[in-house]
């Protein structure tokens, strides 16, 4: 299931996965996370590690201070 458009996401756990139509601003501080847009998304900010982040239409802003992170 897909969820409808998030205007905000916060991940702080791990091994969460969410697939959305599109979403704003996604924050992740946990690790192994998945986040999936169907559309863009406008932010990003990563501070965990070995989690995986995208976008079919693209991610504005990416700011990935964690390790081994897929962003795009």
């Amino acid at each position: 299931m897909v969820a409808a458009a998030l205007p905000s996401l916060s991940i702080a756990g791990y091994d969460v996965v969410v697939e959305a139509e599109g979403i704003t601003a996604v924050t992740v501080s946990g690790d192994r996370n998945t986040v999936r847009s169907e559309t863009e998304i406008d932010s990003v900010a990563v501070t965990g590690h070995d989690n995986t982040v995208a976008a079919a239409n693209g991610i504005g802003e990416i700011d990935d201070a964690g390790e081994r992170n897929t962003i795009g």
